[in-house]
């Protein structure tokens, strides 16, 4: 099945959407490779870091 971007201004509708990622291992390394690959994606607005359960 095809997907297509859709331009949520021309519906009138947002989404807001939290993605949780669990890391095995936190260097300051790990943490440079993640950023470096999520300023690739356009869609992504915002980086939460939570710790604890």
């Amino acid at each position: 099945m095809p997907v297509g971007a859709l331009n949520p201004d021309a519906f009138g509708l947002s989404l807001t959407t939290f993605v949780m990622v669990k890391a095995v291992e936190h260097t300051a390394e790990w943490r440079a490779n993640i950023l470096s690959v999520i300023e690739t994606l356009e869609p992504i607005r915002d980086i939460y870091r939570l710790a604890g359960n």
